[in-house]
């Protein structure tokens, strides 16, 4: 199934993953990390959208965010990645690109699959074999999510959060992933949905309605 052009519509969730290429380690040490995360913040303080959640893996990375008003996606990930890469050749030096070009977006129904994804998405290191809890790794928004003293206003706790009565709620909701793997991915549709039918009827109206369609 062929993958859609790029487009953009505004108060919309989406699971981005950009991964390397050829499998080239992203971050080298834990400064390359902080340089993403801290790029990360400056674009979100210069537009319009929320980061739900992410995880940054040695080779790829996954988003979740929710676009605002007149935000588009593909400025937002060109201002992350362009910068991203531009810094890692000058430190490694290197030359040519060290994402993929094209990075994977998924439209996401918040009601029915974002607490999902956010499940998988902080349970990635534990599939990797990483660490054996999600606690233990460094490099996600998990521990924003179990300790709120740690958060740095980069992530909008309250879309995930306030689902949950307490961080140790969603901590147990999270580590039941553990026990029982739960991969949202086999549920989406035409590679470019993560919902249900109507979800997807709904979002195609909206492209018609943008002139997108």
């Amino acid at each position: 199934m062929p993958r859609m052009p790029r487009v953009d519509i505004p108060h919309t969730c989406y699971h981005i993953i950009s991964r390397s290429v050829s499998l080239v380690d992203l971050f080298r040490d834990n400064s390359d990390f902080r340089i993403y995360l801290a790029r990360l913040q400056r674009v979100k303080q210069e537009s319009d959208f929320k980061v739900l959640c992410y995880c940054l893996m040695s080779t790829h990375v996954h988003l979740c965010l929710e676009t605002g008003d007149g935000c588009k996606l593909s400025k937002i990930m060109h201002r992350l990645n362009t910068y991203y890469a531009g810094y890692y050749n000058a430190k490694y030096s290197i030359n040519g690109p060290i994402f993929r070009n094209r990075y994977q977006s998924i439209f996401v129904d918040k009601d029915s699959y974002l607490l999902r994804l956010s499940r998988y998405i902080h349970l990635n290191p534990v599939s990797a074999g990483i660490v054996s809890f999600p606690d233990d790794y460094k490099w996600s928004s998990f521990k924003c999510y179990i300790d709120r003293s740690l958060g740095d206003g980069l992530i909008d706790l309250q879309s995930i959060a306030g689902y949950f009565t307490s961080p140790a709620e969603y901590n147990r909701f999270v580590v039941s992933g553990i026990r029982t793997p739960d991969d949202p991915f086999k549920e989406v549709i035409c590679n470019n949905y993560m919902g249900s039918r109507q979800f997807v009827a709904n979002i195609n109206r909206r492209l018609c309605m943008l002139g997108l369609r």
